[in-house]
This record gives C-alpha cells, sequence and structure tokens, in this order.
C-alpha cells in the first residue's frame, strides 16, 4: 500500500521562513520613513493653518517648519531640503523628496513622496 505525504514539507517551510523574514526586515526598515512622511504632512499642516491669511514671508515659514522638526524629531528630511517661494499672494512650500533606505546586504529601497505641496495665502 502506498502513502502519499500531506502537508508542507522542509523545503517549503524553509521558502515561506525565507519570504516572511524578508517582509519583516524590509517592514521594519521602511516603517520610519513612513513614519516620517507622516509626521512631516502633519507639521506641514500645521504651519500652512498658522500662517494662512497673515503677512509672513518665506523666512518665517521655513522657521516655524524648524522648530516643528526639532520637537517632532523628523530625520528623513531636513528643512533645508523643503522648497518655499513666494508666488503673488501665496507662499508655496514644496517637501516632496525621496529617501533611499538599505534593505538586506546590497539591496536598497527608494521611496518618493512627490505630493508633498501646501500654499500658504498671505494678505
Amino acid at each position: 500500500m502506498k502513502h502519499s505525504q500531506k502537508g508542507v514539507g522542509l523545503v517549503g517551510i524553509l521558502i515561506i521562513v525565507a519570504v516572511m523574514g524578508t517582509l519583516g526586515v524590509s517592514s521594519v526598515r521602511l516603517a520610519p520613513v513612513y513614519i516620517d512622511n507622516w509626521s512631516l504632512n502633519n507639521i506641514l499642516k500645521q504651519v500652512v493653518e498658522a500662517q494662512n491669511n497673515t503677512e509672513t514671508s518665506p523666512a518665517q515659514v521655513r522657521t516655524a517648519i524648524s522648530k516643528q522638526f526639532t520637537t517632532n524629531r523628523v530625520e528623513t528630511i531636513k528643512v533645508s531640503d523643503i522648497t518655499i517661494q513666494p508666488d503673488g499672494n501665496v507662499i508655496l512650500v514644496d517637501a516632496s523628496y525621496e529617501k533611499r533606505v538599505p534593505l538586506l546586504f546590497n539591496i536598497d529601497a527608494v521611496v518618493k513622496f512627490e505630493e508633498v505641496r501646501y500654499e500658504i495665502q498671505r494678505r
């Protein structure tokens, strides 16, 4: 009488463990980048709301963002990387950036955040 094997063999288990391990390492390495991006968006929204419809300058906006970065420990982007330009009655704030994160050995992940743009209305 022949018996057929049922279930997962050793090779199958090793493949599942390798895939789960790779996904786990990737999520642990990428989580801080996404948390910083979430913090960056919250900071910029707060600064835009606080500076809206006031007599503000790009330097004042940069100072407000810098203070919030220090308080919230944002580390994936620097304040100097944010473009702050006056354009008529608005100040354009563009914090689009990309971050390279090492994953495994010589494999890196590049994460791009392109829709981080805000406008501050001036009087």
